[in-house]
């Protein structure tokens, strides 16, 4: 494959994660056009909104066709889970992402389950359950506190975490029974609770070759001190405090290694983005999950700190000569904390005005989400509104950016933590 310059991207996605991959598109040097299928009022600013639903993958094809993009960049893990790089990749198209088939490690937990099997990575023992019944019937015996977990994707919601019995019915209803997660409840894991410190681990893989990892810690819970629901990410910061060389070479070698080195022998490599949610037990290292894609609200502060132009890096995968040293990190940290509407992750009010507050914010930086303009006023339109990042060398004082800018957000439907990377 040739590489050209000037080189046009398209960024497929909505939220705010999307914003912050088109802007670090928006530094290379590289960079020709940039656009964005759909987008949002953040990336009005720096790229080509595109009106295409992000799951209509053919759609979406003819976006990238009409425009002749150079690379397409997957940011949510649907289109990934439909087959949109296997699309791509039938025309002749440079699209970064997992195939359908290697997308399976985030899209089907039971696939994913098989898969650390397969590579003997560490984690959680569980059992798989299609009949509500039979899951009631094992769970009068088993020992609490349990994860149960719909199978498939579920926006980051399709976990609960069941105390005693009671709990875990009422867990079995609300998926096997009730199917509130659709098509993704149609199976349920239910695992072992771990206790330990949780981190997230993100590196690039083209196939066989591995970069450097960098981490962050997310929280999911919706108010302060992991009280409430699990949300999509309320925020998060990176590098979390017990990050160390030492660490990321054992998650590299035990995890990542045996993961990319088993999909590549059962002939289903896996290129892109591998996300590792793991806890770091008593017992060692445990994997909680895999992702096939960045993390919302991850990405924002990984990218904030990533060194290494994001077009180079997106050749160097689909050339299948990604190495190590190819990806630098900064040293700096950076803080994300994501500002959400009353109500979330259940019923919210939207069409709200979010006032003057977001002109207000300074020194760092707004990636939009859940928002959009209506004459001439920026208002909320979902969920997770925007996330507000600051980096700095030190984690306090990036922290402190951060909550001093958020003191302008005055509007009374909004709400936000107040304890992110809180240590």
């Amino acid at each position: 494959m040739k590489k050209v310059s000037p080189i046009d991207v398209l960024v497929i996605g909505n939220g705010a994660r999307e914003h912050a991959i088109a802007w670090k598109f928006s530094t290379s040097p590289s960079i020709g056009r940039l656009y964005v299928a759909p987008g949002n009022i953040g990336t009005a600013g720096i790229a080509v909104n595109v009106d295409v639903d992000v799951n209509d993958i053919r759609a979406l094809l003819a976006i990238a066709l009409k425009f002749q993009v150079h690379i397409t960049f997957v940011g949510p893990e649907i289109p990934l889970a439909l087959g949109i790089v296997d699309l791509f990749q039938e025309h002749g198209l440079n699209i970064v992402g997992p195939t359908r088939a290697a997308a399976q490690i985030e899209s089907s937990k039971s696939f994913a389950k098989h898969i650390m099997k397969l590579a003997g990575v560490p984690t959680a023992s569980y059992k798989q359950f299609s009949c509500a019944k039979k899951a009631l019937e094992w769970g009068r015996n088993a020992s609490y506190p349990l994860v149960v977990k719909a199978d498939g994707l579920a926006a980051g919601k399709g976990v609960i975490i069941a105390g005693d019995y009671r709990e875990f019915a009422d867990a079995v209803d609300i998926t096997l029974s009730q199917m509130k997660f659709g098509k993704a409840s149609e199976m349920i894991l239910v695992e072992d609770f771990l206790i330990g410190t949780e981190v997230s681990v993100f590196g690039f893989v083209d196939g066989s070759n591995i970069s450097a990892l960098t981490a962050a810690k997310d929280y999911k819970r919706a108010y302060d001190d992991d009280f409430g629901p699990n949300t999509g990410g309320m925020g998060s910061y990176s590098v979390p405090e017990y990050w160390s060389d030492e660490l990321a070479m054992e998650i590299r070698e035990t995890i990542f290694r045996p993961i990319v080195t088993t999909m590549w022998e059962e002939n289903i490599p896996f290129v892109g983005i591998l996300y590792a949610g793991m806890m770091m037990t008593s017992d060692g290292l445990k994997v909680l999950e895999f992702n096939c894609r960045l993390g919302d609200p991850e990405a924002q502060v990984i990218l904030m700190r990533l060194e290494s132009d994001l077009i180079s890096i997106c050749y160097k995968l689909l050339n299948e000569s990604l190495a190590e040293q190819d990806v630098l990190w900064s040293e700096s940290s950076a803080v994300g904390v994501v500002v959400a509407a009353k109500g979330y992750p259940d019923k919210y009010k939207t069409g709200f005005s979010l006032g003057p507050s977001l002109d207000k914010i300074q020194n760092v930086m707004v990636f939009h989400g859940g928002t959009a303009m209506d004459h001439g006023r920026v208002i909320g339109n979902g969920g997770r509104l925007f996330t507000v990042v600051g980096i700095n060398n030190s984690l306090n004082i990036a922290r402190e950016t951060v909550y001093k800018a958020l003191e302008n957000v005055e509007c009374e439907e909004v709400f936000y933590r107040l304890d992110i990377a809180n240590s």
